[in-house]
């Protein structure tokens, strides 16, 4: 089955010097019918609309026309490919528009999408741990306690913050919720007493 994607030339739509741009539409549904521009621009009259490609009469002043057809199927090429893409995974029909304009390039590559989808995943699973982490925790407890107990507690909290900062330099070694442990506890104790240099307010 050919997929709804096709080339059009937009002759109600004529720039100052008398030629059409010509598209690539795909045809998602009746609400959506993206454009993608090519660049080509002929006098619509050289625009065969029953083949949908340009004319061999095209004088050679707009360039010639076995190239600009090459370029035009090879645009649409493209687009038919992202649209694939989209199907094989799984891409709601209503989104698919807004996929292929959003990937759509005349240097397309299939293998940009899928390094683009993996960074975009690296990124937020950096962005979920960096949310989730101990010391990014610390200073959401922080805030929401910020008008519902004392200065002086405020105080405790960083300090303790700060504490487990340094203890974490001192060891060498990142501190996560996994590592509250009763050994973590006698190290930390260990470290305020013995280690820590304590500052004077």
């Amino acid at each position: 089955m050919s997929l709804p994607v096709q080339l059009i030339c937009r002759a109600n739509k004529v720039n100052a010097d008398g030629t059409c741009s010509i598209f690539v539409q795909y045809c998602c549904n009746e609400k959506h019918k993206p454009l993608f521009g090519t660049d080509v621009k002929i006098p619509p009259t050289y625009w065969d609309k029953k083949s949908r490609c340009i004319n061999e009469r095209l004088p050679s002043e707009y360039g010639d026309y076995k190239e600009l057809n090459d370029e035009l199927r090879k645009l649409k090429k493209v687009v038919e490919d992202i649209v694939t893409y989209a199907r094989l995974k799984k891409i709601p029909n209503q989104h698919r528009a807004e996929f292929a304009k959003k990937h759509f390039s005349p240097t397309f590559d299939i293998n940009e999408i899928e390094a683009k989808g993996k960074a975009a995943a690296e990124q937020q699973k950096v962005e979920e741990e960096t949310r989730l982490s101990l010391y990014n925790q610390f200073d959401d407890y922080i805030k929401s306690k910020n008008r519902k107990v004392s200065k002086a507690t405020l105080t405790v909290y960083g300090n303790v913050k700060s504490h487990l900062l340094a203890f974490e330099k001192f060891r060498n070694g990142e501190i996560t919720f996994e590592s509250f442990d009763f050994s973590f506890y006698e190290d930390f104790v260990d470290y305020l007493t013995f280690e820590h240099v304590h500052m004077l307010y």
